[in-house]
């Protein structure tokens, strides 16, 4: 069963300033690779649509969803703080991210595809309930977990996010509840932005223990990143035995990107989707970090390339 491509011409009218990190030209580096390549013709391209308010209320509170609507609509320039900037198109296109998230479980669930990868723009992982940061609006992992729970009524649902900056809207989202697991490798919070993600940080009440916080030394290379994979990820996510696994997938801690400071390579994103397959669970890889362009395009090359051999 082929997997499924999720991309839209609208994710490249999300506006970027001059040179700024998370600009369209990610996606064209992207796309471009992997037409070239020939991996995009081995993928579905399912439709979909916009989510809808209800959908996207799940877990960002109605008055944030109306104050960023408000700012694209009066032609405000940032939402929140300048690690957002926005134009007229920002709020629809990161719904339609979202929607792309929702329409990838449904057919994950449906066994329509056995995996999905989410080239979108902007990124969703440090969205948090009622505030953008870090050049994300909504948080499209979190809204697809939630997404799995409420509409198709899992029980158990593992994100793990190996961008090189925690992910944590996705944590604060879910660390009070028991039925998602969120699991993040992550350079060092006291070198990296945004300063969450201490491994004293697992969870509260009822979500104690449902999050797992790996951080890691400036300088990482792949040994020691693959073994703290697995060693420790990968049994905690066999513990918790989650019914579906979503993956914020960064690719910002490759040795050339501008923005982290691990030095994994090429080769290494090509183990983690390895290792992470192996767990023999439906997959959907939703698009995070990576800016530097070329390493880029062959971090998303490598894993699609193994995400297309999970079909067989």
């Amino acid at each position: 069963m082929p997997i499924d491509l999720f991309t839209h011409p609208d994710f490249f009218t999300h506006p970027a300033p001059p040179s700024f990190p998370e600009r369209p030209a990610r996606l064209t580096a992207i796309l471009d690779r992997l037409t070239e390549q020939g991996l995009t013709e081995r993928c579905q391209r399912p439709t979909f649509e916009p989510a809808t308010t209800d959908q996207i209320t799940r877990l960002h509170t109605p008055d944030y969803v109306t104050r960023a609507q408000h700012a694209c609509e009066t032609g405000q320039p940032q939402l929140d703080c300048p690690d957002v900037p926005i134009g007229p198109t920002s709020e629809i296109v990161a719904r339609l991210a979202t929607g792309a998230a929702l329409t990838a479980i449904d057919r994950l669930i449906n066994h329509t595809a056995t995996a999905a990868f989410l080239a979108a723009r902007p990124p969703g992982h440090h969205a948090e309930a009622d505030r953008a940061m870090g050049f994300c609006i909504y948080n499209h992992a979190a809204l697809a977990a939630e997404h799995a729970i409420q509409h198709h009524h899992l029980q158990r649902v593992a994100i793990l996010d190996f961008d090189v900056h925690h992910g944590n809207g996705t944590q604060h989202l879910f660390e009070s509840r028991p039925d998602v697991f969120y699991c993040s490798l992550h350079e060092d919070p006291r070198t990296q932005y945004p300063g969450t993600g201490h491994p004293h940080e697992t969870g509260i009440g009822p979500g104690l223990a449902t999050t797992l916080n790996l951080p890691l030394p400036a300088g990482t290379t792949d040994d020691h990143f693959l073994q703290t994979l697995t060693a420790q990820a990968i049994p905690a996510l066999q513990r918790f035995d989650p019914q579906l696994l979503i993956l914020s997938a960064g690719f910002d801690a490759h040795t050339d990107d501008p923005l982290g400071h691990l030095n994994l390579s090429t080769g290494c994103f090509t183990q983690i989707t390895q290792h992470l397959l192996a767990l023999n669970l439906p997959t959907l890889s939703v698009l995070e970090g990576g800016y530097h362009l070329d390493a880029l395009a062959d971090c998303v090359q490598a894993h699609l390339t193994e995400l297309l051999n999970f079909e067989t």
